[in-house]
């Protein structure tokens, strides 16, 4: 009965799934440690590295990489 009154709705079942719960706090993990490194990079006043700028989208962001040495 649910099912159907979903579908009546036209929004899916909620799919509570133990693999999409371990990737998404893996994912989280990895964008939390990536932006640790972007700021501790900037802190030292270096440029931080571009996989962890593609990481947290800021890949395209001039301004993260020209005012700093390598």
């Amino acid at each position: 009965m649910a099912r159907n009154l979903s579908v009546a709705m036209g929004r899916p079942l909620p799919a509570f799934r133990i693999r999409n719960m371990f990737r998404d706090a893996a994912q989280a993990v990895g964008l939390i440690f990536a932006a640790g490194r972007v700021a501790r990079a900037m802190e030292a006043r270096r440029a931080p590295a571009l996989s962890d700028l593609e990481t947290l989208g800021l890949g395209d962001v001039a301004e993260l990489k020209r005012p700093y040495r390598a």
